[in-house]
C-alpha cells in the first residue's frame, strides 16, 4: 500500500489489514478492503491539497509578520547589533536574549519574545549572520501565532482537549495522549485519517515529546478536510463506482493459475531447494510475473514477505497470501487513477 506520507510501517498494515478481515479468515474480500484503499488515496491527496495551500498562507502571514514588526532584515541586524553595542557585550544568553526582544521597539508580545529565544537559543557571537537568523526565527513566531489565531472552532475545540492533557502547559505531550484526544473529540475521524495527523509533528529534542501547539494549525486544516461534507461525498462516491474486481486487476488471471505461475517462478528461482528466497531472488519473481509492480511496491512485499526478518522469504509461506496482497496493490492503484482523475 502506498503508505510513504502516513507514517505506517509494513507491522502497522498488517494490523489495520487484519481489522478490516471481518470475517477472520486471513482473505481481505473487495467490500472490506475498498473503505481502506479509498481512506489512503484521500488522506494523500488531501495531503498534497493542504501542502500547496500551506505555501500561499505561509507567505501571507510572513508579509504580515514583517509588517507587526515594523521592520525589514537590515534594519532588524542594525537594531540588534546596536542595542548589543551598548550595553558593551558580544555574546547574548537565552535570558538577555529574551530581555532584549522583549524591548518596545521589536514590537513582539511577552510570549513571542520568549518562544523566539527558546527556539534559537543563545547568541555566542553578535554578528550580521546571526542576528539574521534570529530574524528568521521573530519572523517564524510572529506567523505561527498569526495562525494560531485564526483556528476556528475546530482548532477550539481540539486545543481544550489537548490541554486537559498538559496539566503543566508546557505544549508538550506524548505522541499516544494526542491521538487519545484526537479520537474523543473527533470520534468520526478513521485509524488512517488520525495516524496521518501523527505524522509529521514537531518533536522537542530534550523530551521526544510532540510540541502540539505548534501542530495545531495543521491539525486543524486536516481535520477540517477530512470532515467536510465534499469529502464524505467523494469517500461514498468512489466506494460505489470502483466496481474492480480480483481478476481484472490482476491481468484477468484467477487466484488458481496466478498461484500455479507465482509457485513455477520460485521453484526455478530456489537453486537450492530451501523453500527459500533472498531478497534478490524474490525481487525477480516478482518482475518476472510481469504486473507492473512500482520499485517502492516491490519493497514493500520484499518486508511483508520476510515475516520473521531473516532476510528470507518462505515459498509457501508467501503464495499463501500473495495473489490477496498483489490484488490490493492494483486494486489500490486503480482506485488512485480513478480520484485523481476525478479530482484533476
Amino acid at each position: 500500500m502506498q503508505t510513504a506520507s502516513l507514517g505506517l510501517s509494513a507491522e502497522d498494515v498488517k494490523r489495520l489489514l487484519a481489522e478490516v478481515d471481518e470475517n477472520e479468515n486471513n482473505l481481505i474480500s473487495y467490500a472490506e478492503f475498498v473503505p481502506l484503499a479509498v481512506d489512503v488515496v484521500q488522506i494523500m491527496r488531501l495531503q498534497d491539497d493542504y501542502a500547496v495551500h500551506v505555501d500561499d498562507v505561509t507567505d501571507e502571514l510572513m508579509d504580515a509578520a514583517v509588517q507587526i514588526l515594523n521592520m525589514d532584515e537590515a534594519q532588524f541586524i542594525a537594531e540588534v547589533m546596536a542595542a548589543v553595542g551598548r550595553t558593551g557585550q558580544s555574546s547574548l544568553d537565552k535570558t538577555q536574549l529574551k530581555a532584549l526582544l522583549r524591548s518596545p521597539r521589536f514590537n513582539l508580545t511577552k510570549q513571542q519574545a520568549n518562544a523566539a529565544a527558546g527556539e534559537f537559543g543563545s547568541m555566542e557571537a553578535v554578528d550580521a549572520d546571526s542576528c539574521k537568523a534570529l530574524f528568521a526565527v521573530v519572523l517564524k513566531e510572529i506567523a505561527f501565532a498569526l495562525a494560531s489565531q485564526n483556528l476556528g472552532e475546530v482548532g477550539v475545540v481540539l486545543t481544550k482537549i489537548l490541554e486537559v492533557y498538559d496539566k503543566d502547559s508546557t505544549g508538550l505531550l506524548d505522541a499516544p495522549l494526542v491521538k487519545k484526544g484526537l479520537q474523543t473529540g473527533f470520534p468520526h475521524l478513521t485509524r488512517l485519517q488520525v495516524q496521518s495527523l501523527m505524522n509529521g509533528a514537531p518533536m522537542d529534542e530534550e523530551t521526544g515529546q510532540m510540541e502540539y501547539k505548534r501542530h495545531l494549525p495543521k491539525l486543524t486544516a486536516l481535520i477540517k478536510a477530512y470532515s467536510s461534507p465534499e469529502a464524505f461525498a467523494e469517500r461514498n462516491e468512489l466506494s460505489q463506482r470502483a466496481e474492480f474486481q480480483p481478476a481484472q486487476l490482476m491481468g484477468g488471471e484467477d487466484k488458481a493459475g496466478f498461484d500455479k505461475r507465482l509457485k513455477a517462478l520460485f521453484d526455478e528461482a530456489d537453486k537450492d531447494h530451501s523453500g527459500m528466497l533472498d531478497p534478490a531472488e524474490f525481487e525477480t519473481v516478482l518482475k518476472n510475473m510481469d504486473l507492473g509492480l512500482l520499485p517502492d511496491e516491490i519493497d514493500y512485499l520484499l518486508e511483508y514477505g520476510d515475516k520473521d526478518g531473516d532476510g528470507q522469504i518462505s515459498i509457501d509461506e508467501f503464495t499463501e497470501i500473495a495473489y490477496s496482497t498483489l490484488s490490493m496493490l492494483a486494486r489500490e492503484r486503480a482506485i488512485n487513477a480513478t480520484m485523481y482523475a476525478e479530482a484533476y
